[in-house]
């Protein structure tokens, strides 16, 4: 039965172990195409939100009468000053100056070339667009650490359901484990009622593929150990029965010698092999 317990054991803890790294490497394969899709809905974003700010901005730069190299950096202000900024941007002419800015974005300008497309500056990923004649650029950014916070928060959302199904798995596994070994169990407990007294065969009827040779292997060896007590047993009721008339004759010819050396001094001899041969 402890072998069997152990075995038990060591399967339920091999699987649980086998499912929690499955569980991980899901969640790992999960997180990185979470990655990109995220990477990707940000970028999207930021070059979206960066065409918009161009027209608008193209279009207050394009009724001011100044010349843009009269132009001052105007910071836009912030409606919600207690809530910041995640997303921020730059209006800037062809010269690099800068002509507008959101209330969060640096008041140095982006270290990034003004030319459409993609660039990391920094801590910030910038997406640059300008207007047709390229006179004003409109730079659009956004912190790493605000994506790194998005797609941590979403790779916990996925672990938390994960540290739910690994106890849950872990229960399962134990009754499917105990359940496919109760064959197993009721083998042995069959194997244990064997003894001198019952040498019955044990029953293969309803044992699975894997334990039909063992039980084949298991009756023929009862099978031997019954021939051999047989034989055994047979071996002694014959030497009895051919012990027993000899020993007979020798103890009726003590028992006459006995009364016939009633006087004798050898009588006491004669009644020690009289008790030898009762024994």
């Amino acid at each position: 039965m402890s072998a069997a317990s152990s075995l038990t054991r060591r399967l339920i803890w091999t699987l649980t172990l086998a499912a929690v790294v499955l569980w991980l490497l899901s969640a790992l394969l999960a997180a990185n195409t979470l990655r990109a899709r995220l990477n990707d809905a940000f970028d999207g974003g930021l070059k979206e939100t960066a065409e918009r700010i161009l027209a608008l901005a193209a279009d207050s730069l394009h009724d001011d009468t100044s010349e843009p190299h009269e132009r001052h950096d105007h910071e836009i202000p912030l409606l919600d000053r207690a809530g910041g900024e995640y997303i921020v941007y730059q209006v800037r002419s062809a010269g690099g100056a800068i002509l507008l800015r959101s209330h969060d974005a640096p008041s140095s300008a982006f270290d990034v070339p003004l030319t459409d497309g993609f660039a990391d500056s920094g801590p910030w990923r910038v997406y640059t667009v300008g207007v047709a004649d390229g006179t004003v650029f409109t730079q659009v950014a956004e912190t790493t650490v605000h994506r790194a916070d998005s797609l941590w928060s979403s790779v916990l959302s996925l672990l938390l359901p994960i540290g739910v199904l690994i106890p849950l798995s872990a229960v399962g596994i134990y009754f499917a484990v105990r359940s496919g070994l109760r064959p197993v169990r009721d083998f042995s407990a069959q194997i244990g009622q064997r003894h001198a007294a019952n040498l019955s065969a044990i029953g293969a009827a309803g044992l699975p593929l894997e334990l039909q040779p063992v039980a084949q292997a298991v009756n023929g060896l009862i099978e031997r150990v019954r021939h051999a007590l047989e034989a055994e047993q047979a071996f002694a009721a014959n030497s009895a029965h051919e012990l027993r008339t000899p020993i007979a004759g020798s103890l009726a010819q003590t028992q006459r010698l006995i009364a016939e050396l009633e006087a004798s001094p050898a009588r006491d001899r004669a009644l020690q092999v009289e008790a030898s041969l009762l024994r």
